[in-house]
Protein backbone atom coordinates (compact mmCIF):
# COMPACT_ATOMS: atom_id res chain seq x y z
CA UNK A 1 0.00 0.00 0.00
CA UNK A 2 1.18 3.45 -0.88
CA UNK A 3 -0.11 5.57 1.33
CA UNK A 4 -2.36 5.10 4.19
CA UNK A 5 -4.36 7.93 5.98
CA UNK A 6 -6.42 7.53 8.90
CA UNK A 7 -9.04 9.51 10.05
CA UNK A 8 -11.51 9.36 13.35
CA UNK A 9 -14.17 7.65 10.99
CA UNK A 10 -12.39 6.32 8.20
CA UNK A 11 -9.41 5.20 6.16
CA UNK A 12 -7.99 5.88 2.88
CA UNK A 13 -6.21 3.35 1.28
CA UNK A 14 -4.41 4.35 -2.25
CA UNK A 15 -3.20 1.14 -4.26
CA UNK A 16 -1.44 2.93 -7.21
CA UNK A 17 -4.56 4.56 -8.88
CA UNK A 18 -7.33 3.07 -6.93
CA UNK A 19 -8.44 4.78 -3.71
CA UNK A 20 -10.21 2.85 -1.34
CA UNK A 21 -12.40 4.69 1.35
CA UNK A 22 -13.33 2.09 4.58
CA UNK A 23 -15.70 4.22 6.84
CA UNK A 24 -16.70 1.07 9.18
CA UNK A 25 -15.54 2.27 12.53
CA UNK A 26 -14.07 -1.67 13.71
CA UNK A 27 -12.17 -2.00 10.40
CA UNK A 28 -10.18 1.43 10.82
CA UNK A 29 -9.57 0.86 14.59
CA UNK A 30 -8.56 -2.67 13.42
CA UNK A 31 -5.97 -0.55 10.85
CA UNK A 32 -4.99 1.65 13.29
CA UNK A 33 -3.54 -1.04 15.94
CA UNK A 34 -2.03 -2.90 12.67
CA UNK A 35 -0.33 0.07 11.71
CA UNK A 36 1.10 0.66 15.05
CA UNK A 37 1.89 -2.85 15.57
CA UNK A 38 6.12 -3.28 16.23
CA UNK A 39 6.59 -6.92 17.37
CA UNK A 40 5.56 -10.17 16.25
CA UNK A 41 4.99 -12.97 18.63
CA UNK A 42 5.53 -16.47 17.36
CA UNK A 43 4.44 -19.23 19.84
CA UNK A 44 5.93 -22.70 18.57
CA UNK A 45 3.74 -25.94 18.75
CA UNK A 46 5.84 -26.77 22.25
CA UNK A 47 4.62 -23.36 23.62
CA UNK A 48 8.12 -21.69 22.70
CA UNK A 49 7.25 -17.87 22.48
CA UNK A 50 10.12 -15.83 20.73
CA UNK A 51 8.84 -12.06 19.95
CA UNK A 52 10.51 -10.70 16.48
CA UNK A 53 10.73 -7.14 15.32
CA UNK A 54 8.68 -5.90 12.12
CA UNK A 55 11.02 -3.69 9.45
CA UNK A 56 9.77 -0.09 9.70
CA UNK A 57 7.56 0.08 7.05
CA UNK A 58 4.82 2.01 5.42
CA UNK A 59 2.86 -1.11 4.62
CA UNK A 60 -0.09 -2.22 6.50
CA UNK A 61 1.42 -5.99 6.14
CA UNK A 62 5.19 -5.80 7.34
CA UNK A 63 8.10 -8.38 6.98
CA UNK A 64 9.18 -9.34 10.23
CA UNK A 65 12.99 -8.38 10.37
CA UNK A 66 14.88 -11.85 10.40
CA UNK A 67 18.29 -12.64 9.15
CA UNK A 68 17.49 -12.66 5.75
CA UNK A 69 15.59 -9.22 5.39
CA UNK A 70 18.36 -7.38 7.90
CA UNK A 71 20.19 -4.28 6.00
CA UNK A 72 17.69 -4.76 3.08
CA UNK A 73 16.02 -1.45 1.75
CA UNK A 74 12.67 -3.46 0.52
CA UNK A 75 9.93 -3.11 3.38
CA UNK A 76 7.64 -4.95 1.63
CA UNK A 77 6.09 -8.75 1.65
CA UNK A 78 7.00 -10.86 -1.12
CA UNK A 79 3.76 -12.97 -0.60
CA UNK A 80 1.26 -11.03 0.94
CA UNK A 81 -1.23 -14.16 0.14
CA UNK A 82 1.07 -16.31 2.45
CA UNK A 83 1.46 -13.71 5.19
CA UNK A 84 -2.49 -13.53 5.70
CA UNK A 85 -3.20 -17.48 5.68
CA UNK A 86 -0.30 -17.57 8.05
CA UNK A 87 -2.02 -14.66 10.29
CA UNK A 88 -5.49 -15.79 10.16
CA UNK A 89 -4.30 -19.40 10.71
CA UNK A 90 -1.98 -19.02 13.45
CA UNK A 91 -4.25 -16.50 15.11
CA UNK A 92 -7.45 -19.21 15.11
CA UNK A 93 -9.31 -16.92 13.11
CA UNK A 94 -12.68 -19.04 11.91
CA UNK A 95 -15.38 -17.72 9.96
CA UNK A 96 -18.43 -20.24 9.49
CA UNK A 97 -18.51 -21.76 5.83
CA UNK A 98 -15.11 -19.89 4.73
CA UNK A 99 -11.61 -22.09 4.19
CA UNK A 100 -9.41 -19.91 5.86
CA UNK A 101 -6.29 -22.01 4.80
CA UNK A 102 -7.57 -21.40 1.05
CA UNK A 103 -8.28 -17.83 1.47
CA UNK A 104 -6.35 -15.04 -0.59
CA UNK A 105 -6.32 -11.57 -0.82
CA UNK A 106 -8.23 -12.23 -4.74
CA UNK A 107 -10.91 -14.16 -2.71
CA UNK A 108 -11.72 -10.96 -0.37
CA UNK A 109 -11.28 -8.39 -3.49
CA UNK A 110 -13.13 -10.44 -5.08
CA UNK A 111 -15.88 -10.18 -2.36
CA UNK A 112 -15.77 -6.65 -1.92
CA UNK A 113 -16.71 -6.12 -5.41
CA UNK A 114 -19.49 -8.77 -5.04
CA UNK A 115 -20.55 -6.52 -2.20
CA UNK A 116 -20.50 -3.20 -3.76
CA UNK A 117 -22.95 -4.44 -6.59
CA UNK A 118 -25.38 -5.38 -4.40
CA UNK A 119 -25.14 -2.82 -1.98
CA UNK A 120 -23.88 0.54 -3.20
CA UNK A 121 -26.35 1.91 -4.73
CA UNK A 122 -24.51 4.91 -4.93
CA UNK A 123 -22.11 3.58 -7.51
CA UNK A 124 -22.63 2.21 -10.69
CA UNK A 125 -20.78 -0.86 -12.68
CA UNK A 126 -18.46 1.61 -14.47
CA UNK A 127 -16.93 3.23 -11.04
CA UNK A 128 -16.39 -0.23 -9.74
CA UNK A 129 -14.86 -1.66 -12.63
CA UNK A 130 -12.16 1.18 -13.03
CA UNK A 131 -12.33 1.38 -9.09
CA UNK A 132 -11.02 -2.79 -8.92
CA UNK A 133 -9.87 -2.61 -12.81
CA UNK A 134 -12.05 -5.53 -13.55
CA UNK A 135 -12.71 -5.70 -17.20
CA UNK A 136 -16.65 -6.14 -18.43
CA UNK A 137 -17.04 -10.21 -18.77
CA UNK A 138 -15.33 -10.32 -15.10
CA UNK A 139 -17.86 -7.53 -14.05
CA UNK A 140 -21.07 -9.57 -15.32
CA UNK A 141 -20.26 -12.64 -13.88
CA UNK A 142 -19.77 -10.89 -10.44
CA UNK A 143 -22.90 -9.59 -10.66
CA UNK A 144 -24.66 -12.62 -11.15
CA UNK A 145 -23.04 -14.04 -8.11
CA UNK A 146 -24.20 -11.03 -6.37
CA UNK A 147 -28.17 -11.40 -7.33
CA UNK A 148 -27.18 -15.19 -6.73
CA UNK A 149 -25.92 -14.62 -3.30
CA UNK A 150 -28.62 -11.23 -2.04
CA UNK A 151 -31.57 -12.91 -3.77
CA UNK A 152 -30.96 -16.51 -2.15
CA UNK A 153 -30.37 -14.68 1.75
Amino acid sequence: MENIEVGDDNAIISLGNNIILIEHAEVVEDIKAVIAEQYYRLTSCKGIEKTMSYMDSEYLFKPIMVGKNIGKEETFLSNPNTALKNSLFRNGVECEGINMRRLSLEDIRRSKIIYLIHHAKEMNLEEISVMFDVNDSNLNWLREIAKVKYTAN
